[in-house]
């Protein structure tokens, strides 16, 4: 009986040790490249999870150099981080070069990291008009923010989509 409560004490702290070795938090920098960054600004970040800002919250990430942001924080090893960038506010996300937001950047916690990013340009700096897509729907997880001068009226009319319609009131 004593060899196996030995056993069993053995097996226990070997859990344990193992569990104590596996649940440190993984240490993870996140850095963005922006070259088109107007004078004074600065690079954010929101994410999934409370360090990262419950998608609610833009973190400031730390200034390396002229055109390089940095910003650290830690998770568990298979923790899925999601996050966007943006210069403060969802008026300013990061966008690819044709001016479509990113979908949401996806790392898997496996072990300490660095990931580097280049953000190619900035959603109020696009002069375009943003069209309403699928993917940009799929980028955005089904919400879009009407920022670029929507207009809206209740009810619904064929003819408020006539190009001759005058929608000025």
């Amino acid at each position: 009986m004593k060899h196996f409560q030995f056993l069993i004490a053995i097996f226990l702290a070997s859990i344990f040790a193992i569990t104590a070795i596996f649940s440190q938090p993984k240490n993870i920098v996140i850095k963005v490249a922006a070259d088109t960054l107007p004078a004074n600004s600065s690079v954010h970040l929101t994410g999934n999870n409370e360090e990262l800002g419950n998608w609610n919250f833009f973190q400031q990430m730390e200034k390396k150099s002229e055109r390089e942001w940095q910003y650290f924080t830690e998770a568990e090893i298979g923790d899925t981080l999601q996050f966007k960038f943006s210069r403060g506010d969802w008026s300013t996300e990061a966008v690819d070069s044709t001016g479509m937001e990113f979908p949401n950047f996806v790392y898997v916690v496996n072990n300490d990291t660095s990931l580097v990013y280049k953000i190619p340009n900035w959603r109020d700096q696009i002069q375009q008009k943003i069209i309403i897509t699928p993917q940009r729907l799929a980028n955005k997880a089904g919400f879009l923010e009407l920022l670029e001068g929507w207009k809206y009226q209740i009810g619904d009319d064929s003819s408020w989509a006539e190009p001759s319609f005058d929608d000025t009131d």
